[in-house]
């Protein structure tokens, strides 16, 4: 009950959107030939529904050519297909040829932003990064280039700068590509996730599939919380080898009695009941007043540190289907035993 107060304290929104898709993987490429069949190759993965692939580089401003590489302005230029773009730019109609321009946020009324429909930009840059002055490399945006507003993408971010589609703006063409898949999984495939992670491995060793989550936890509040997992799961798992002794112990010590039983036609389904009813009344009774001992703690430590009425059910549950599961260990393990016991040669006496 604490740790479910708490939480919200230690829980941060993250921006991320998992409906909209469920994972994220930055693919290393060397060119936009590379990202395409990378993009493909997720396409086709087992327990893949669809597939938001962006890639991305920079382009220079052609006109400022003769300033200092460092200081010339420089926008970004993302390659996607229509339904991705509508992903990460708000657009309405879309079609393969199309291209959007986004201002960035301090560009907004102003008019700084050299991106604009008609304008010449510059695809040559230097292996340090920076634009190339002395080679250029020209494109020209179309003049029917679009100005929209950027979208919130499923991994929280937003991006600006020109926005084209592959039938208006080759992504070979860009000198340092760097490819992202956003991948949305199918519900119905067991183990999609493996299956993304297995094809990445194929395309590069050292990539990481990042899982999309709206809210995110401290290490160290669910390295807390696992402890104490762990440490009253391992109480009950305690509590259930006790008293697997002390059943086995009774069993023994009514050996003839089980016999004798079952010399007069008692049911031997009926004594594996007995078991079952002897190892469940106690730890159903002990759960019962755990449950009610713990929600009165729960109350108190909950007004002692000035937090609201909070009640962890699924911690509650957890332990709770714990205990049944102890219940079910000891009776299963308390049977062969007493099979054996229930024999003709237990009658027997000196």
């Amino acid at each position: 009950m604490l740790f479910a107060s708490v939480g919200a304290q230690n829980t941060e929104d993250t921006g991320q959107d998992p409906n909209r898709a469920q994972l994220m993987a930055n693919v290393p490429v060397s060119d936009g030939n590379q990202a395409r069949d990378a993009f493909a190759q997720y396409r086709a993965t087992k327990g893949v529904r669809d597939l938001l692939g962006v890639t991305e580089d920079y382009v220079s401003d052609v006109h400022r050519s003769k300033d200092d590489p460092s200081s010339v302005p420089e926008e970004a230029i993302t390659v996607a297909d229509c339904p991705t773009l509508r992903e990460v730019v708000r657009v309405t109609s879309c079609k393969n040829g199309d291209v959007f321009l986004v201002d960035s946020p301090s560009y907004y009324g102003e008019g700084k932003g050299f991106a604009k429909p008609g304008a010449q930009v510059n695809l040559a840059y230097r292996e340090d990064g920076t634009p190339d002055l002395r080679k250029k490399k020209l494109w020209t945006i179309p003049r029917s280039a679009t100005k929209t507003k950027p979208r919130q993408d499923p991994t929280g971010g937003e991006r600006t700068g020109i926005f084209a589609t592959p039938g208006a703006f080759d992504a070979a063409d860009l000198p340092d590509p760097q490819a992202a898949a956003m991948i949305r999984l199918d519900p119905k495939v067991p183990d999609g996730v493996e299956y993304v992670r297995n094809t990445s491995a194929a395309l590069s060793p050292a990539m990481d599939v990042m899982r999309l989550t709206s809210t995110s936890q401290s290490d160290e509040f669910q390295a807390i919380r696992k402890a104490l997992f762990i440490g009253a799961t391992a109480t009950l798992l305690l509590i259930g080898a006790s008293m697997i002794v002390t059943t086995l112990e009774q069993l023994r010590e009514r050996k003839r009695l089980l016999s004798v039983l079952v010399a007069f036609g008692t049911r031997r389904t009926t004594l594996s009941w007995s078991v079952l009813w002897q190892t469940a009344v106690p730890v159903v009774l002990g759960l019962a007043l755990s449950i009610a001992g713990g929600l009165a703690l729960g109350v108190m430590l909950l007004k002692m540190v000035g937090q609201p009425l909070a009640v962890d059910w699924t911690g509650l549950s957890t332990m709770t289907g714990v205990g049944g599961g102890v219940i079910l260990l000891v009776t299963l393990v308390s049977l062969p035993p007493l099979w054996r016991m229930m024999r003709p040669e237990g009658l027997r006496t000196e």
